[in-house]
């Protein structure tokens, strides 16, 4: 049964800044007063233990090295209440390499035109442009949340969260693998 989520933050955010919850990034958006920055890489979040009642974190933990993947999901967690709910959403690399065999060139979003091949789009998407420090496979970031002490781990769709309020922030559903766990 869902329950009404009071606190929920928006990890990650980019300009992706959503009213009426808590939206953080590691750099300021334009000065958005409304982004509480904090790298988690470089120190703690600034919220207490058990803060939230959700996490939500769309296309933005790619941008964490390895060495750093399993701290940062602690790290999440800490600030997550027990029976609280991460939701996640990363580029699929898998789906990639698939379209990629099927010669979809048209999947990789253009973002300039200097990739003409599809092994240079390919390429290019999976590093987002020089952004991404780590690629996911379903099982790898099933795996990885495991490892960071997650329960209940399990894979999710577009606008399918078991927390029906979550639903509402989704992005990116075509090129994206969504899991969801628990504290």
């Amino acid at each position: 049964m869902a329950h009404r989520i009071m606190k929920i933050l928006n990890f990650g955010c980019g300009d992706k800044v959503i009213p009426g919850i808590v939206n953080l990034d590691k750099i300021a958006w334009a000065g958005d007063p409304r982004v509480v920055i904090q790298d988690i890489t470089t120190g703690r979040l600034p919220f207490e233990d058990d803060h939230f009642d959700a996490i939500i974190a769309h296309h933005s933990l790619q941008m964490i090295k390895y060495t750093d993947f399993i701290p940062a999901l602690k790290e999440l967690m800490r600030v997550l209440r027990p029976g609280g709910v991460i939701r996640v959403s990363v580029p699929d690399a898998m789906k990639a390499f698939r379209m990629y065999e099927a010669d979809e060139a048209d999947y990789f979003p253009i973002v300039d035109e200097a990739e003409k091949s599809i092994e240079g789009k390919l390429c290019a998407y999976l590093t987002w442009y020089s952004e991404a420090k780590m690629v996911f496979s379903e099982d790898w970031l099933w795996e990885l949340f495991t490892r960071a002490g997650y329960s209940e781990v399990s894979r999710s769709y577009y606008h399918h969260s078991a927390t029906e309020e979550l639903n509402q922030y989704d992005l990116r559903p075509d090129e994206s693998i969504f899991i969801e766990a628990l504290k």
